[in-house]
């Protein structure tokens, strides 16, 4: 090949390459950014979505084998909110609160699900602590973990109520008693509870604050409703004056008030229809607690009624 033939093809070549590589698609440079010589990526999305809530979990026991789990969608810079994805994990052991925490140790129970704000899960062993948390991500990968929450299935007491009104003679404590285990047996066998007792004082050496060492009440483990719901944290929360959600609210007793026979801080009163078991007219009160009351009220109402009124219901504690 001759030179004057070489130097036409050269020239020809560098006619052309401008224009190939003014085309994005043949050249993955084109439209970057220089700065002081370097030359810089475009921007990419390098920032995780925003826990909703500040990342609270919401936990409800549902039953002693089983939690339910909710929570505040997260936002995200760049990712439609219904365009992120959530991943649950559980753990026996508090090492779930990263996302890479939840990847070396987690077991997923809900693996990668877009929109997405509770979960109901079962099938939890008894006695034994379980931790949950959720990672979400968006479309570019980027990661944010929740607040984990613990529970402890079986380490639950329920308050429940019957569904009979009863004056005051209710048979003493014997009596009460065997008034709950049949509403129990009849509406919430659910709970799986193996003891049932009548959440009543009735003498000096029967009160609702001894329960525990009368009857083997737990002391250390959470209060709630028959549906799940939180009314205390332990036994002792339970008597120190006020409850986090009413009776009615937890819904242990939406109707009706019930009889106690206590103070507020579960010691005995006098006015106990003589320990529940006199039906008897004017001058014979028993005392009982408010359904709608968080304060001391819900446990010592201040409404006295007479022992022949069959018009209060009946609070029963089971674990």
């Amino acid at each position: 090949m001759t030179r004057p033939l070489l130097l036409l093809m050269l020239l020809g070549l560098l006619a052309v390459s401008p224009g190939c590589m003014d085309n994005p698609r043949d050249n993955p440079w084109d439209g970057w950014k220089q700065s002081g010589g370097e030359v810089n990526p475009p921007d990419e999305d390098s920032i995780p979505p925003v826990q909703g809530n500040a990342g609270a979990i919401d936990l409800t026991v549902v039953n002693p084998t089983s939690v339910s789990l909710s929570w505040t969608k997260a936002n995200d810079a760049v990712t439609q909110q219904e365009d992120l994805e959530y991943r649950i994990v559980q753990s026996n052991l508090d090492n779930i609160s990263t996302p890479d925490d939840k990847d070396d140790h987690g077991i997923v129970i809900q693996n990668w699900s877009a929109d997405i704000d509770a979960k109901t899960i079962g099938s939890l062993t008894s006695g034994s602590t379980y931790y949950f948390n959720i990672v979400v991500r968006d479309k570019a990968g980027n990661r944010a973990a929740y607040q984990r929450a613990v529970v402890d299935p079986l380490g639950v007491v329920y308050i429940f109520s019957t569904s009979t009104l009863y004056n005051g003679n209710l048979g003493g404590r014997s009596g009460a008693d065997a008034k709950c285990k049949a509403r129990y047996d009849a509406a919430f066998t659910g709970l799986n509870c193996t003891t049932v007792k009548a959440f009543i004082s009735v003498n000096g050496s029967d009160e609702i604050r001894d329960m525990p060492g009368n009857y083997g009440v737990p002391t250390n483990v959470v209060i709630y409703g028959p549906t799940g719901l939180r009314i205390g944290i332990n036994w002792a929360d339970l008597l120190d004056g006020t409850i986090e959600r009413s009776m009615a609210d937890a819904g242990v007793e939406t109707s009706y008030n019930y009889w106690t026979g206590s103070n507020s801080n579960g010691s005995v009163t006098s006015i106990n229809c003589s320990g529940w078991s006199n039906d008897g007219g004017f001058s014979n009160y028993g005392e009982g607690g408010s359904q709608s009351e968080t304060g001391s009220k819900w446990l010592q109402s201040a409404f006295l009624v007479t022992c022949n009124m069959a018009d209060r219901t009946l609070l029963c504690v089971c674990w």
